[in-house]
């Protein structure tokens, strides 16, 4: 399945990925591209069709943001089970009802995991 695009954007392609229709969460083809300095997505569900959404504000920081998968001696973890974001792709309905662990926790997970 091909992923919709306006031509005007094409010149401004800069990757073929995946993503996920808002609506039903199924998986759909989507491309990336930049459009007034801001990177998009755009993508077309079979069932809901074509929808476009903000990735990036600055496109500059985008494309020259370095991401390393895994730095050594680092390790990530959640200090938060709440939500404040609103993201149109996400599948989880947050209620934000959730209890923080303490710092007491945090600090015992960050030992566990340092051994």
């Amino acid at each position: 399945m091909s992923v919709y695009i306006k031509s005007e954007y094409l010149m401004n392609k800069l990757k073929d990925t995946l993503s996920m229709c808002e609506h039903c969460y199924r998986h759909v083809p989507a491309v990336r591209f930049e459009r007034d300095n801001q990177i998009w997505l755009s993508k077309t569900c079979p069932e809901h069709g074509y929808h476009e959404c903000l990735v990036e504000i600055d496109a500059e920081f985008y494309l020259n943001f370095k991401y390393e998968r895994r730095l050594p001696n680092t390790f990530w973890f959640e200090i938060t089970n709440r939500c404040n974001l609103d993201c149109p792709h996400c599948y989880q309905m947050p209620d934000n009802l959730s209890i923080d662990p303490t710092i007491v926790s945090i600090i015992n997970q960050t030992k566990k995991t340092a051994r």
